[in-house]
This record gives structure tokens, sequence and C-alpha cells, in this order.
């Protein structure tokens, strides 16, 4: 017995929407869940689920599990009235830092960002401010654009922007 399929591939900007969530993807594109076993339909951005064929190829029955799992998830999110965090706090010892910056690069979060002080005495007296110290520190938290954007939507604009969105994928 022979089947033959058509090939899927994602989107041409799949990889960079996935960029703009923080959102893990593979080599071809497709953006990948946190756990394929116990997290499926979890990205490693908090608060962002996937479904479907944006994760990898799959059939209808699938997509449609996986879009009623992700809507749960989501439901359960705007559920309560206090959102509750991960225990995971980022920590930078100042007093140990050598400014080698290795840190921000493999912060999965970017919550770490570099700190400089500068010498005030040099600028007032017309100089560029010399560098006394360089060192990373915990950055202050700010919310992803995409997200303080939903999150300022109002019921009426909530629901246009959903009917583009599914437009889109219509179309």
């Amino acid at each position: 017995m022979v089947v033959l399929a058509t090939a899927m591939i994602p989107h041409k900007d799949a990889p960079l929407l996935a960029q703009k969530l923080n959102v893990a993807y593979d080599k071809h594109g497709f953006m990948a869940e946190a756990h394929p076993k116990l997290q499926p339909v979890e990205t490693s951005t908090g608060g962002i689920f996937i479904a479907g064929a944006c994760n990898s190829p799959r059939d209808i029955p699938e997509t449609v599990a996986m879009a009623s799992a992700a809507a749960s998830k989501a439901l359960i999110l705007f559920g309560s009235d206090i959102l509750e965090r991960e225990p995971i706090v980022a920590k930078v010892d100042e007093s140990t830092c050598v400014a080698c910056y290795y840190c921000i690069k493999v912060c999965p979060y970017n919550a770490i960002d570099r700190k400089e002080i500068k010498d005030r005495q040099e600028r007032l007296s017309g100089k560029l401010p010399m560098l006394i110290r360089a060192y990373a520190r915990v950055a202050e938290p700010v919310m992803p654009p995409v997200r303080q954007n939903l999150l300022n939507l109002s019921d009426s604009m909530m629901n246009r922007y959903l009917h583009k969105i599914f437009a889109l994928n219509e179309a």
C-alpha cells in the first residue's frame, strides 16, 4: 500500500513571529512546545499557547483537540483575578560580577541588562564621563508590547482583532 500526502511547510514569516513572541522554533520554522507530552500546547514563554499546524503538520481532529486544550489553558489564565507567576527570579551578585555579560546571553527571559557607573566629576569639567565600573543587573520588569496591547483592548476591539486573525488564517 502507498499513501501519498502533500508536504506541509510553515508560513515564511513564522520564525519572525516566533522571535517577536520569544517562542522557540525548530529548524523548519515550526513553533516548539514546552514539553511534547506534559505541556503540548504551552510554549517556553508563559501565557503563549500553540495549536495545530504552527507546531507541526497535523490533521483536522488533532488540530481541533490542540485548539481546545489551548483555549482551556487561556481560560484558566483569564478565570482568576490574580495571576501567579513562576517562582523563578533572576539575581545578579553585583559584588562578584566581572562584566563578562555571559548571563545576558544565556538568560531565556531577557531579565538581565548592563549597568555602568560613571564619574560625574568628569562630566562637570566638560570631559566625557569616565567609566568607573560596569556590571550586569536584573532589568526592570517590562511586559512585552504584544501582551500589553492585548490587555488594553476592549471587548469589541478584541473581537475585531480575533476576526482579523481568523480571516488571515482562512485566506
